[in-house]
């Protein structure tokens, strides 16, 4: 027996144009199995179409928990080129059938603004597909199939991008020298100045693991020797030129490099790449001003209190929150030398070394590790804070005067590690790295970006 239940149309909150995608004559049905099955016309696409239920408690329409549309099949969670679409899902979490509590919500969001979440299918084994192939988008993480971090599919074989709404926004990178590193030598490195963004972007909740890494290089490079939870940890031994080569930004990374092989797996239309400096700290800060934390709490530490600090030790793995010091050698001094981290690493648990990815509390836009856990590099040359400023934001791409000398030789590195105080694990802390060093100390890996909805690249970058 087939119910026919109540229906609701939605598009995204745009200007109206002609050319705005709109959905309409959704209708709902469900069999006494509780498959569920919705259909819907799309006009003005291509469009994302996403589904949410709501349900009626006689006042208001409220939307149930996505997860209960999280198992949705067919044309939903992806880019929708035709002009109608088939959903079918078995509901995750009990759902009403009364016809008058309960109704489909299908919503298009336009290319240039698609939904919060993207996920994309690193899987070479699927190198025949289209990038619209491997891109799913999602409302939210409970719509995301088996939830983010229950999903462990989320840290390997694919990568999920949160969107970062920055376009026109003007933020104050650097820190409050008065408070954090006052006296210390640092008021150059971080002065405070305005930096603008001018494009919405997506940047991977996660950094980049080793499963991920593996999975795109084709095997592992042996530099880590973590047993544990091996490839659900974060790949931490990375060069600059690793990540992107040698080729100078504007110019597209590497085939060889790791993001060039990712670009490779779109049919080079999706244009993933490293933040730049100012698109990293307005993530990591999640859109608070400078003295802040991503979480919202205010930065209180100062460098004569830099050893630890209790956000840290909530919010990223560090030296100080470790389960053990093993890596602290017989006479107290931090060894953290590749030889002794290898010996080491396969007898250490998790809460111990380069953290599995997500461990911590994410900031309030849902970015995991974004401070400890491993050094992210960032695509910009390495100045001092006070050179930089007059790039208001924009990447440092030629490296003019640069702080160890007239030619540009390191690559900006963000966000602390493992191995290190909570003084370096703060929003402002900068440092440069020659792009070919390779670190002894596990601490330098990735966060991918690319720029919303699937931007077609010249075809030879």
């Amino acid at each position: 027996m087939k119910k026919t239940i109540a229906i609701s149309a939605a598009m995204t909150a745009m200007v109206a144009t002609a050319v705005t995608p709109t959905v309409s004559n959704v209708e709902m049905s469900v069999t006494d199995g509780r498959e569920v099955t919705v259909t819907y016309d799309l006009a003005n696409g291509p469009a994302v179409i996403t589904l949410s239920v709501e349900t009626n408690s006689g006042s208001s329409w409220i939307a149930m928990d996505d997860k209960v549309v999280s198992r949705a099949l067919g044309d939903v969670n992806r880019k929708i080129t035709g002009t109608a679409g088939t959903i079918t899902f078995v509901p995750e979490v009990d759902m009403p059938t009364d016809t008058a509590t309960v109704r489909a919500k299908v919503t298009a969001w336009p290319m240039d603004d698609t939904p919060d979440y993207m996920v994309y299918s690193l899987a070479q084994v699927e190198a025949n597909l289209t990038a619209d192939d491997r891109v799913r988008y999602y409302a939210s993480t409970n719509a995301l199939p088996g939830g983010l971090l229950d999903n462990i599919d989320y840290r390997m074989g694919l990568m999920v991008f949160r969107k970062i709404k920055a376009a026109g926004v003007t933020y104050t990178m650097g820190s409050d020298v008065n408070l954090e590193v006052s006296g210390k030598g640092y008021e150059n490195r971080e002065a405070a100045h305005k930096a603008t963004l001018y494009r919405n972007y997506y940047l991977a909740v996660f950094p980049l693991t080793q499963g991920q890494y593996r999975i795109l290089k084709g095997a592992d490079d042996g530099s880590e020797d973590f047993v544990l939870e091996r490839y659900l940890r974060i790949k931490a031994r990375l060069t600059y030129n690793g990540i992107r080569g040698t080729s100078l930004y504007p110019a597209a990374p590497n085939d060889s490099s790791l993001l060039g092989i990712m670009r490779q797996t779109s049919g080079r239309t999706i244009d993933f790449d490293l933040p730049s400096e100012a698109e990293w700290e307005y993530a990591c800060r999640a859109g608070y001003g400078h003295n802040y934390y991503g979480t919202g709490v205010q930065m209180r530490m100062t460098y004569a209190d830099r050893l630890s600090d209790p956000e840290m030790d909530r919010i990223g793995r560090y030296r100080r929150n470790q389960a053990s010091e093993w890596y602290v050698g017989s006479d107290g001094t931090v060894t953290l030398n590749q030889a002794n981290i290898i010996a080491n690493a396969k007898s250490q648990g998790v809460t111990n070394g380069v953290p599995i990815a997500g461990s911590y509390a994410p900031n309030v836009w849902g970015l995991y590790d974004m401070l400890g856990g491993v050094m992210e590099s960032c695509l910009d040359w390495y100045q001092e804070a006070e050179s930089i400023s007059a790039y208001n934001g924009a990447v440092n791409a030629n490296g003019a005067n640069s702080l160890d000398g007239a030619s540009p030789t390191s690559r900006v590195r963000k966000g602390g590690s493992w191995g290190e105080n909570a003084f370096v694990c703060r929003p402002a802390y900068r440092e440069g790295v020659s792009p070919g060093y390779v670190a002894d100390k596990l601490d330098t890996g990735l966060r991918v970006k690319c720029y919303m909805g699937l931007r077609k690249i010249d075809p030879q970058q």
